[in-house]
């Protein structure tokens, strides 16, 4: 059961900012994803944004916990520090997710682990629901190679997963900790191996998915690989038992996007590590699909600009489908929505 529907959306439970949609109100995002900054000491054979080169960019401290302290006065409820880089690559972050939490936004964290000591555990644990890190494979040399790190690395982030277990333990801590695995062609025998290994270390979950192919990146994998390793991933799920969730995206290459519009637009934004605030994750560092700039305007003076509806409008009516990731953050919303939007005849014949 996907008691976090993570291969769905939550928006039912929001009837409030759903009627303000309907109505054509205006509203602030339900949800941001924070591009702290776009450093990364990894160097991940697949990562959707090797196209932009992990550019030395960090959010400044004081633009970041102000910018936290003006989302939660306009009501977002919820922030992902995620996008192009490591999130504790920029010491501000633990200090953005302290006042971000004590504010009254719910806030997750995706991480690749090795910055992710004991004393960082400690810090900022409790202020996150859910913590997801990305490991591509259990054994070294194998993980070294995919993550473009060494041995030392590889040591450090699975002892730093093993601290975060005892933390949550310590502490009596309800944050959800999971890993996150791309599938590639060349993880297909680890599969299995990892899933065991991450439960035995005392996760809660690890979820396998295809890879999102950037037009932009020199990676690709063409071939859908939950056929090709359905074998292995069905051995994975196989570990699943009241403590420990095997997750596995079975459905995405065969989603077909039934909507015409990107209709989620308004519920989702992305701030970026160069202070842009952008439509979505697949146009960063693209001044046509951004909104607006942190360094010139607070988050909410840029929601409410003439420019952001206009270009909401715009990107909207007319999405370039081509470019979207395949787990797109928005296209789970966009069924409901464009569902939601033809109201029936006879509708309270329920």
């Amino acid at each position: 059961m996907d008691k976090y529907r993570m291969l769905d959306n939550k928006l039912i439970w929001h009837p409030d900012i759903l009627n303000k949609w309907r109505n054509k109100e205006i509203f602030f995002p339900l949800h941001l994803d924070i591009g702290a900054t776009s450093d990364c000491n990894f160097r991940c054979i697949h990562c959707f944004y090797n196209y932009l080169s992990h550019k030395h960019r960090n959010l400044p401290r004081e633009l970041l916990i102000n910018l936290m302290k003006d989302i939660s006065s306009v009501g977002v409820r919820s922030i992902f520090f995620a996008s192009q880089g490591e999130p504790l690559k920029n010491p501000a972050t633990p200090e953005a997710i302290s006042v971000a939490s004590k504010s009254g936004i719910d806030v997750a964290l995706s991480s690749n682990g090795s910055l992710f000591y004991h004393e960082i555990s400690k810090e900022i644990l409790p202020f996150l629901k859910w913590v997801r890190i990305s490991v591509l494979a259990a054994s070294k040399n194998l993980y070294c190679r995919l993550h473009g790190t060494t041995e030392d690395t590889w040591k450090q982030t699975f002892k730093n997963l093993e601290d975060m277990v005892k933390v949550k333990r310590d502490l009596k801590l309800k944050t959800t900790l999971g890993v996150q695995t791309c599938l590639l062609p060349e993880n297909c025998d680890d599969i299995e191996a990892l899933a065991i290994h991450v439960k035995n270390i005392g996760f809660d979950y690890i979820t396998f998915r295809p890879i999102s192919n950037h037009p932009k990146n020199t990676y690709h994998v063409k071939e859908d690989l939950l056929v090709k390793f359905k074998e292995n991933l069905q051995k994975a799920e196989q570990i699943i038992d009241n403590k420990f969730n095997v997750f596995i995206r079975w459905n995405l290459y065969q989603e077909e996007k039934t909507y015409s519009q990107c209709l989620g637009l308004p519920f989702i934004a992305f701030v970026n590590a160069d202070g842009g605030v952008y439509t979505c994750g697949c146009h960063l560092d693209e001044s046509e699909y951004c909104y607006g700039n942190l360094y010139e305007q607070s988050f909410s003076e840029i929601w409410l600009s003439k420019k952001r509806m206009e270009l909401t409008k715009k990107a909207s009516e007319t999405p370039d489908f081509r470019q979207c990731d395949i787990i797109c953050r928005h296209h789970a919303i966009n069924k409901f929505l464009w569902e939601y939007s033809k109201e029936p005849e006879h509708v309270n014949f329920i």
